[in-house]
């Protein structure tokens, strides 16, 4: 099969394989009607060595699944990271009217990854990442996508003084406005049309503020809230402080929140990690990941809109749960349901040297855990969910990845579970 150069989304008609899917484990919180038992996983075989990853998920308002992930496949000069995309109908099959069939942005001469992506809610798709023409030319680059695949615009002024922009994480208004965060300094306001927001800053660009005091950082989220103020999470990659800031709509540290608008909380000489950041109806900070005691358990902690722990939540606004003893758990994501429940999801082995599988747990609004379920996919190998999205008709479509089902292709695949609700295994 021949290469495919793609600077934007260029969608294919490809030798897409949706596996049958059989596994140990099965829950009766699958979904029946979609996949196979509840399950798919998508292929993306452009190359004869490829291996991909499912990081986010959506349902368009008209019912169509879309998902897009980190790719990585051989060239000319050596394997080169891409993004890949594909459209799936309700019951799970490849839909062929979002673009014509899978949708690959690779180059042999570029680096290309994807860094964070979110839906309108038209159902178009924005996505932000890094591109790297080698040998060295830099670019952070972020896209709007048409609600059947096809790209509509292009946000090329995402530099700002660096010789290397590091593209993080965006949030979109709701006046149609982005903004976006380039190399853990900067915030960077786009208007509908891809221009900088003059008004913001200068030139549309604000040094964010309070960040340079958290040294070695990684942020992991970023939220507009309801009165349009800014709020951003990260921890440090020493890996033992979590940091939550607050700047109002025109980028200055919120003093209303923490301590002149930053919150920094650790668990003494625990390591952790936090994935996700999710925003509560009653403007409650969720942050989800996992901490070591000493084997890795799910971690979730809850903030006040002032920036204190909620001590409605969990052991006075910590929830860690240990779902398989001695083996490591992890949370990656987080929804809330409609009725204000928490649905994480991440992964669980039983021990350090076993295969993890798709985890997604549920939650009361308290940090209560009400049930949990893990989902295998290809047999006897690694699965991992990433992300979470809630149907309008309550049914939960995770996203993640497994191994190619085909074994002789060492890499691995997107991996999809459709539940009808979360009950115990």
């Amino acid at each position: 099969m021949s290469l495919k150069v793609v600077r934007r989304f260029r969608f294919f008609f490809a030798p897409v394989f949706l596996f049958l899917l059989f596994s140990q484990a099965y829950s009766g919180t699958l979904d029946p009607t979609f996949g196979t038992r509840g399950k798919v996983t998508v292929d993306f075989p452009f190359a004869t060595t490829y291996t991909s990853s499912g990081n986010y998920i959506f349902v368009q308002p008209s019912g169509r699944i879309v998902a897009l992930g980190n790719h990585n496949q051989s060239g000319p000069d050596g394997n080169k990271p891409g993004v890949v995309m594909v459209g799936l109908t309700s019951s799970g099959a490849i839909d062929t009217t979002f673009g014509s069939g899978i949708g690959l942005d690779w180059s042999p001469n570029a680096s290309i990854n994807l860094s964070d992506a979110q839906m309108l809610a038209d159902g178009k798709i924005m996505r932000l990442g890094q591109f790297v023409q080698i040998p060295a030319t830099f670019s952070a680059r972020l896209y709007r996508i048409g609600v059947n695949g096809s790209t509509e615009n292009f946000f090329p002024n995402l530099h700002v003084n660096q010789t290397q922009p590091l593209p993080g994480k965006f949030a979109l208004q709701s006046d149609g406005k982005t903004l976006a965060i380039i190399s853990s300094s900067y915030l960077i306001r786009f208007n509908t049309d891809g221009s900088r927001d003059e008004a913001f800053g200068t030139n549309g660009v604000i040094d964010i503020p309070r960040i340079s005091t958290i040294s070695d950082r990684r942020i992991i989220g970023m939220k507009i809230l309801p009165n349009g103020k800014i709020l951003i999470a990260g921890h440090r990659n020493s890996f033992k402080e979590l940091f939550l800031l607050r700047l109002d709509s025109d980028g200055n540290a919120d003093h209303s929140f923490g301590r002149l608008g930053l919150v920094q909380h650790n668990f003494g000489e625990q390591t952790f990690v936090i994935s996700d950041l999710i925003v509560q109806p009653d403007n409650k900070y969720l942050v989800s990941g996992s901490i070591s005691t000493p084997d890795n358990d799910a971690l979730m902690v809850r903030f006040t809109q002032r920036g204190r722990l909620d001590y409605g939540f969990g052991n006075a606004g910590v929830v860690i749960t240990d779902f398989t003893p001695d083996g490591n758990d992890s949370f990656n994501g987080a929804k809330l349901t409609a009725d204000g429940k928490i649905i994480a999801v991440g992964q669980a082995s039983t021990s350090p040297s076993t295969f993890s599988s798709f985890l997604v747990a549920k939650y009361s609004a308290n940090g209560s855990l009400e049930a949990s379920t893990q989902t295998s996919f290809t047999t006897s190998q690694n699965s991992s969910a990433a992300n979470a999205v809630i149907q309008p008709d309550g049914k939960i479509v995770v996203i993640g990845y497994t191994r190619n089902p085909n074994l002789s292709i060492n890499g691995n695949v997107f991996a999809i579970a459709r539940y009808t609700d979360i009950t115990n295994d």
